[in-house]
């Protein structure tokens, strides 16, 4: 073996350990430290993963440049926005926030890279990882319960877990999870037993948690896997998921541990009044375009909720991510990420109407869903979520870039 390709193996093996760090990092240092200290400090992890594979970053960025229109007209609005900042004056390049946004598209071109070499196998060993995490992170919830008081415990689960930082994080990482089974069981990775406790386990933590942001992820997720031509194939494929989610639905309900779920459920049902159906944030979102309509064209940079003191009580994020963008990054800079999205939803579509395409389909579907989802909650303000988000994208467009024919679809 030539030393070149000792030292390729040795980059790609520090990659991986890297990219393992990146998902269980942020996790265990919400135990710590707050939401905009953990984004930051793996962002920091991102960058090491990027430096492990900086040739393979330079030839992706340069492909995608030459290959892909909506990435240079992405490009161009985003050089604008920058632009705009420096005639306004804001000092975006002394704000941590900006390094988390920066980063990752150097990590999402090194996670092209990454999975080119890896395939299908990384992103399972991925899913592994995450799985084991979630998995420590929840029995150290038991432990915390098992010695708290009961009163004490249900006051400040839901706002103030013993990990997570709030429970509705905890709620992005089972939705991932969820759609990342569903695609191990369709490529026949999971055995009956480990499904039925999988999902069984899924469907009592996520009506335990109250999760409507996560149970409205869901609907979409189902509603466009639907869409495939081999819909009843996939019907057949999934029964076992979907008993063994709602007898998990049932076990909570029979356990008596339902008070986040009731809470959640008589929220929902106020409807002569928005304002608690939606847990303030039409209150949030009222507040925060207030500032936007000031500052239209390019906004006022990374972290603006924070800096402009737009809302108090620890809110760093207005759970909506085009609210969000439009905030930071003006139309001009929404505009880019928005064209971007469209796109790729686009993308995912043709995908889940493929029947040749049933696994890459089904994890677009998951990303589509992901995207609804950040309507309503910090799905792309949160590193977790934004990470798995772009780890599974890369794994989609790689398949893409590989596929004469698809590529011809993602270069448009």
């Amino acid at each position: 073996m030539s030393l070149g390709t000792r030292f390729t193996r040795g980059r790609y093996l520090a990659s991986s350990f890297f990219i393992c760090a990146v998902i269980g990092f942020p996790i265990f240092a919400t135990i710590a430290f707050n939401s905009m200290e953990v984004n930051f400090f793996t962002a920091l992890i991102q960058l090491m993963f990027c430096f492990c594979l900086l040739p393979e970053i330079g030839r992706e960025a340069v492909s995608s440049f030459k290959e892909s229109r909506v990435f240079r007209v992405c490009l161009v609005l985003m050089g604008v926005t920058v632009l705009g900042w420096f005639y306004l004056y804001i000092p975006f390049y002394g704000i941590y926030r900006t390094l988390v946004y920066v980063v990752q598209i150097p990590f999402f071109f090194a996670l092209l890279a990454w999975f080119r070499v890896k395939g299908s196998d990384g992103l399972t060993q991925i899913f592994y990882v995450k799985l084991g995490v979630v998995s420590i992170a929840v029995l150290y919830m038991i432990y915390i319960y098992c010695g708290q008081d009961i009163d004490l415990w249900r006051k400040m689960i839901k706002g103030r877990p013993p990990i997570y930082r709030h429970l509705r994080h905890f709620n992005y990482d089972l939705a991932i999870l969820i759609g990342l089974s569903a695609w191990l069981i369709l490529k026949d990775k999971l055995s009956y037993k480990t499904v039925f406790g999988l999902f069984f386990t899924f469907g009592f933590l996520t009506f335990w948690s109250g999760a409507r942001g996560q149970l409205l992820s869901l609907g979409v997720f189902f509603l466009l896997i639907m869409l495939s031509p081999q819909r009843i194939y996939l019907v057949r494929k999934f029964h076992l998921a979907v008993m063994a989610f709602l007898a998990g639905a049932v076990a909570l309900v029979l356990s008596g541990e339902t008070h986040m779920l009731l809470s959640s459920m008589s929220r929902s049902v106020e409807i002569e009044d928005f304002r608690r159906i939606s847990s303030n944030r039409s209150e949030i979102w009222l507040a925060t375009m207030v500032y936007v309509k000031d500052s239209l064209a390019f906004g006022y940079g990374p972290e603006a909720l924070v800096r402009l003191n737009v809302w108090r009580g620890g809110i760093v994020q207005p759970h909506n991510f085009i609210v969000q963008f439009l905030l930071e990054f003006g139309a001009t800079g929404t505009a880019s990420i928005l064209i971007l999205l469209i796109s790729s939803a686009c993308m995912y579509i043709s995908f889940i109407l493929r029947k040749e395409l049933l696994g890459v389909g089904l994890l677009g579907g998951l990303l589509m869903s992901l995207m609804i989802f950040a309507l309503v909650d910090g799905v792309f303000y949160h590193i977790v979520p934004i990470t798995m988000y772009l780890i599974i994208a890369a794994y989609v467009f790689n398949i893409a870039k590989s596929n004469t024919v698809l590529k011809n679809e993602l270069n448009k």
